[in-house]
C-alpha cells in the first residue's frame, strides 16, 4: 500500500481542524468513549490546540490523497488548557511534565487498520516529538474493559506501558437508546519506556 505522511504544525493545522474534528467525532463516539460530539467543547479544544506553535498533526496520506489515520499531539505543559491537568498530576508523581510530548489521538480508518499505519503514525510523532527536543512521550486511554485489545496491543508494541497517574475528565456520553448524561471518565497515562 503506497501511504505518504505529511506533518502540519502551528498555525497550520487550522486548515485541517474539519478532518480532525470528524476522525475524533467518528472515533470517540464508539465505545468506550462514547462522546457525544459538542462543538463548542470540540471548538474550545481545536482552538487550543492550534495555538500551540509545537502543536503537530500529522495525516497518513493513501494514492488518491486520501486522509487515512492522523496523530496528533503536543508538548505536556501547564501552560495549555488541555495539558494543565496532566502537568499538575506529573509533578505530584516527581516527573517534569515539560520533558515530555503529549499523544492525544492516533486514529486510522477502520477499512485501513491491521496495516501497520497506527505503528507508522506513532513512530512519525514520536519522530516529530524529539525534532523538538522532547524525548519523553506519553498517551491517556480510557480504564474500562471495554477498550478495543488491539489500541493496547499497539501502545505496548510501541513500548509504553501504563502508569498509576489517573485523571477524571467530564463529557456529554451515550447511555443507551441514544440518551445522553454527562458523566465521568477514569483515563490512565502510558508513557514511553527506555526514555
Amino acid at each position: 500500500m503506497d501511504i505518504s505522511f505529511c506533518a502540519y504544525t502551528g498555525k497550520e493545522i487550522q486548515s485541517h481542524i474539519g478532518t480532525l474534528s470528524q476522525f475524533r467525532k467518528d472515533a470517540f463516539s464508539l465505545p468506550p468513549y462514547s462522546y457525544c460530539f459538542d462543538q463548542k467543547i470540540e471548538d474550545e479544544y481545536m482552538r487550543e490546540y492550534v495555538s500551540n506553535n509545537l502543536s503537530c498533526l500529522l495525516c497518513a496520506i493513501n494514492s488518491k490523497k486520501k486522509i487515512i489515520g492522523l496523530a496528533s499531539g503536543m508538548p505536556l505543559s501547564p501552560d495549555s488548557v488541555i495539558t494543565e491537568k496532566a502537568a499538575v498530576l506529573f509533578k505530584k508523581n516527581k516527573l517534569n511534565p515539560r520533558n515530555f510530548f503529549y499523544i492525544c489521538e492516533v486514529i486510522v480508518l477502520p477499512e485501513y487498520r491491521k496495516k501497520h499505519i497506527g505503528e507508522k503514525l506513532m513512530e512519525k510523532i514520536e519522530e516529530y516529538a524529539k525534532k523538538i527536543g522532547l524525548k519523553k512521550s506519553c498517551l491517556l486511554t480510557e480504564i474500562t474493559s471495554k477498550v478495543p485489545s488491539n489500541n493496547h496491543s499497539l501502545w505496548s508494541k510501541m513500548e509504553y506501558e501504563t502508569t498509576k497517574m489517573i485523571e477524571t475528565y467530564t463529557w456529554p456520553t451515550y447511555i443507551k437508546n441514544d440518551e445522553v448524561k454527562t458523566i465521568e471518565h477514569e483515563l490512565v497515562y502510558w508513557i514511553k519506556k527506555n526514555v
